[in-house]
């Protein structure tokens, strides 16, 4: 099972691609089995956010070492700069971590975080966590 890794903003963000021979952070759309992880933000416009490994399972640190450490790391940096340039546009941006299959599930907790946050070494996503970063 992999982690998801979903973004509401208060403004639209720019959509990537992934790219497999280049693999960086990227944002898309909502696929429909999705959609129901839309319904726990506050914020209108959401987004799937897809790590170095495609999926959200490069935003978890559990267990990484090593050159697999820094590469999640490296995911947390791009990350807090997509975000970063999203609240440079005035925006508002929340984060919800979950396992794949679990989107509907109802939120745990709630916590306000900062961009420093995200890159701080011992900063790990609680699953079902909804968090907000603000402008």
């Amino acid at each position: 099972m992999c982690l998801a890794l979903f973004i509401g903003s208060k403004k639209r963000l720019p959509l990537t691609a992934w790219d497999e021979k280049n693999p960086h952070v990227f944002l898309t759309g909502l696929e429909e089995k999705d959609r129901s992880a839309g319904g726990h933000f506050t914020l209108p416009h959401t987004y799937y956010a897809g790590s170095h490994l495609y999926c959200g399972c490069g935003f978890s640190k559990e267990g990484e070492t090593g050159e697999e450490l820094r590469r999640v790391e490296r995911s947390f940096s791009e990350l807090a700069d997509i975000l970063r340039r999203a609240l440079h546009r005035g925006g508002e941006v929340e984060i919800y971590p979950v396992w794949e299959g679990e989107q509907e599930k109802p939120v745990e907790g709630r916590q306000k975080i900062t961009l420093a946050d995200l890159t701080r070494k011992d900063f790990k996503f609680r699953e079902r966590w909804l968090y907000a970063i603000g402008g």
